[in-house]
């Protein structure tokens, strides 16, 4: 097991993330590289272990996520008929 040093998000709900990266044009932190960001289910990790801070540095990192269907209006529509 990698030894982890950092942030944890927890989502509420499951969040759909497929892909993650790092902004290597923006990230100025030494070290900071794609095996520092990491994701599952519900939260994404970001692992500072062994890394040192500089007042300054960025890191970016960039999330692709999964579609997420939305009813057409017209079944809107018909759902808001049917509740009255």
């Amino acid at each position: 097991m990698t030894p982890f040093n950092g942030i944890v998000f927890l989502a509420s709900l499951p969040h759909g993330i497929t892909n993650s990266m790092v902004d290597g044009a923006t990230t100025t932190m030494v070290g900071f590289d794609n095996t520092r960001a990491s994701f599952d289910a519900d939260r994404i990790f970001v692992n500072w272990q062994g890394l040192s801070y500089v007042d300054g540095s960025v890191v970016k990192i960039n999330f692709d996520f999964a579609p997420v269907s939305v009813p057409a209006p017209d079944s809107l529509a018909l759902l808001s008929l049917g509740l009255w």
